[in-house]
């Protein structure tokens, strides 16, 4: 808990770099925008746009590209479970507080446990995980470390995966690890509700 709370500090301990917009600032489109990706990652509308969107949305044409990424992986071919695993361990090993607090929310959600949570934290190594679970963890661990799957574990990952799913597997990785290094660089807050790298 201690290095969660050194990490979080880190990140979380000064104010943002950039400061959300004001709510009167948004334009109709853009706020319709935001309520259009929520309701395709499945999530309930909220009252009040938070203030990552309401940051983002400083710059709408990069945001709106980034969200169709994330939509076009939302609507793949992936399992929501593995998916999710697969944002987890990007947020983990990235260490970055916004992504995996949401995350843990969505893998939820997708149907993983707390337990199966707090084992995406130990990774591929961890001796509970089925063959392709680990498979799916040991090639975001593979591609953190030397930017490619490794041949055992991609051979394992034919057994389990089509490959159109095969090749959403970089792309997600690819995707939420740029994510996390504008959450974390940007000292994005987090959102009511969350607690960070400490949820489960």
């Amino acid at each position: 808990m201690s290095d969660i709370e050194a990490r979080e500090a880190h990140i979380l301990g000064r104010p943002p770099r950039l400061e959300p917009l004001d709510p009167e600032q948004f334009s109709d489109e853009e706020l319709a925008f935001v309520r259009d990706l929520w309701k395709a990652m499945g999530i309930e509308p909220l009252p009040q746009l938070p203030e990552y969107f309401a940051t983002m949305l400083r710059y709408p044409e990069l945001v709106q590209r980034q969200a169709e990424m994330s939509t076009t992986l939302n609507n793949g071919k992936l399992p929501f479970r593995v998916r999710e695993l697969i944002i987890l361990r990007v947020g983990w090993l990235c260490q970055a507080p916004f992504e995996w607090a949401q995350h843990v929310k969505a893998g939820k959600r997708a149907g993983l446990t707390s337990e199966e949570i707090d084992r995406v934290t130990r990774g591929s190594a961890d001796p509970e995980w089925n063959e392709a679970d680990r498979a799916i963890l040991a090639a975001v661990e593979e591609m953190f470390a030397d930017s490619m799957i490794a041949d055992a574990t991609f051979a394992t990952l034919e057994k389990h995966f089509s490959m159109e799913q095969l090749v959403e597997i970089p792309f997600t990785v690819g995707a939420y690890q740029a994510t996390a290094y504008l959450q974390n660089s940007w000292r994005f807050r987090l959102m009511p509700g969350v607690t960070g790298l400490a949820d489960r």
